[in-house]
């Protein structure tokens, strides 16, 4: 590749990352954009709602080894959304939010248009933003993910009720939390909390405790 072309692949790429980084601090100043959950239960399957370790044989708790990792591999294959989404959140969990959002950018530009992809890149977004202290951008990209759903995902009620706690929207949060139990009983007991939390971030973890403790004390009726 000529080194003319190599420089206006690199712009493309900047103006792509630019617009979809101007897109998301737009969303920031929108509303709560989330009410009181459905009566109905939320068990609807997502698999766009996971986790994927990319990297072999690496302890997702060694984040600078996984972070290396990724960035070689995104070397040779620079539009792999999921590689971009895992990347992203390791550098938000490292405090480095300029390097998330960006790395969010570009997976929302290679994802535009396939919903299931989309779907995996505002959930992990929102998980990014949970990390560096943005609740309120977290609940908003999960609600767009829920929207592209269409359906009731089942993990919508206990991201809600962990993003809304942070916000201080402590009954709302509650709320959400009790629609997690009727869709998944097994929340109703601090072992189903922990195995829910098993492979979480410790913080992401004491959130959730937080939150079934404030439920688990609060009167039934």
């Amino acid at each position: 590749m000529t080194a003319p072309r190599v420089a206006r692949n690199a712009w493309l790429l900047g103006v792509l990352a630019a617009l979809a980084l101007a897109a998301a601090h737009a969303q920031d100043a929108a509303p709560l954009p989330v009410g009181a959950p459905a009566a109905s239960a939320y068990v609807d399957p997502d698999e766009a709602a996971q986790a994927v370790q990319y990297v072999e044989k690496a302890d997702p708790r060694d984040r600078n080894k996984v972070l290396n990792e990724l960035t070689r591999a995104l070397k040779k294959d620079p539009k792999h959304v999921g590689m971009l989404c895992a990347r992203g959140y390791i550098h938000a969990q490292g405090g480095n939010g300029d390097a998330a959002e960006l790395d969010f950018a570009m997976a929302a530009s290679y994802a535009a248009g396939r919903s299931d992809v989309m779907r995996h890149v505002y959930w992990s977004w929102g998980w990014a933003r949970l990390a560096l202290g943005a609740p309120r951008e977290a609940l908003a990209h999960w609600q767009n993910a829920a929207r592209l759903h269409g359906g009731a995902p089942f993990w919508l009620p206990y991201t809600n009720a962990i993003g809304l706690w942070r916000m201080d929207q402590r009954e709302l949060a509650l709320a959400w939390f009790a629609a997690a139990v009727r869709s998944k009983p097994e929340l109703a007991t601090r072992e189903g909390v922990e195995a829910l939390a098993t492979s979480w971030q410790d913080d992401e973890r004491r959130t959730l405790e937080d939150v079934y403790e404030a439920w688990a004390a609060k009167p039934k009726g």
